[in-house]
């Protein structure tokens, strides 16, 4: 099979019609042929090797790896903390009050300040997306130690005990695990008999 490639190789070079420049001395096709056969053996050895060093680059995180997610973490509990006195700032903000002579004022620069924190808070929630954040879903569940912090408990008789009546800081996890507690009330329904 070879030989007859080989062959044919040879027929249609004599074919070819010389340049009128030398080319140098001519060229054996076999030994050629070997040093193809050769180089296409080596390239395979390597890409076998570059595609098992990606691998192994893949399933084992670096340091570089380790820095960069510690450096996300770091950011997104920093972002967390700015939400949460967005936050508190927005909750401050009181609603006009009725004057007793009439309907309430509305206070346009107010509005806008509200406004606008509500649109920080929204890039910021957008940035912790991006992170890989998500806050924990507390109100209606039970409680769960591991990613809240029961801060105060309050007696609702038609809940049951354990449910998560209200949240008072959110709470944010990544997959790695808990960024922030979340401060919860927690529902005691014994607490009426001895209150």
């Amino acid at each position: 099979m070879k030989d007859e490639a080989l062959l044919a190789l040879e027929l249609s070079l004599d074919m070819i019609e010389p340049e009128t420049e030398e080319l140098g001395p001519p060229v054996d096709l076999r030994a050629l042929m070997g040093e193809l056969i050769a180089l296409k053996a080596e390239v395979r050895r390597e890409t076998s090797e570059v595609k098992a060093i990606r691998e192994a680059l893949h399933a084992t995180p670096t340091a570089d790896h380790a820095a960069d997610r510690a450096a996300d973490r770091a950011a997104a509990r920093a972002l967390i903390d700015v939400l949460a006195r967005l936050r508190a700032g927005v909750r401050c903000a009181q609603p006009p009050r009725r004057r007793w002579w009439g309907t309430p004022r509305r206070d346009v620069a107010l509005d806008a300040l509200l406004e606008g924190l509500a649109l920080s808070c929204a890039r910021i929630e957008g940035a912790l997306a991006d992170l890989g954040v998500e806050r924990i879903s507390t109100l209606a569940t039970s409680f769960d130690p591991i990613r809240m912090e029961a801060v105060g408990i309050r007696a609702e008789p038609s809940q049951p005990d354990g449910l998560v009546i209200e949240e008072v800081r959110a709470g944010y996890q990544d997959s790695h695990g808990v960024l922030q507690v979340a401060q919860v009330i927690v529902n005691r329904r014994e607490e009426l008999s001895h209150g």
